[in-house]
């Protein structure tokens, strides 16, 4: 998936790479066949997002009160493209909840050490080695 993102792959070639990569695999291995699979695993894995419509310009996040709104109330932008039949909005943004990203950073015993380095590891001797020795 990372190097998907990190190529830009289509999701054609992203499928095609996983049918070689399943060939190459031993009988009875499994991995995902397709990027829907794949999407559908991650979201089950607690990887998934909620998105949000959002204003062309980076003013405002469509939610809460501003969830009917089909216009900016700053910039007065239109919130979905014209002539369409379905509302389609002009800009979307993915948020991933910070706690179910946090709490899968924690659920293997390594990861959950790395993660409190900064509180148990780190040397507190007023020299500056890291970012977190610092005083802002």
């Amino acid at each position: 998936m990372n190097i998907k993102i990190q190529t830009n792959s289509s999701d054609k070639a992203f499928n095609q790479y996983l049918e070689l990569i399943n060939e190459g695999l031993p009988n009875g291995e499994t991995l995902p066949t397709s990027f829907y699979e794949v999407k559908k695993y991650m979201r089950d894995l607690g990887f998934g997002y909620t998105i949000i419509d959002a204003c062309p310009n980076n003013c405002v996040l469509y939610r809460g009160q501003l969830e009917a709104a089909r216009e900016c109330p700053k910039c007065k932008e239109p919130r979905f493209k014209s002539g369409k039949q379905k509302d389609v909005a002009l800009k979307r943004a993915r948020y991933s909840p910070i706690m179910d990203r946090l709490q899968q950073l924690f659920t293997t015993k390594d990861l959950a050490k790395d993660m409190r380095w900064h509180k148990d590891k780190r040397v507190d001797d007023d020299m500056l080695r890291h970012p977190t020795d610092g005083k802002t």
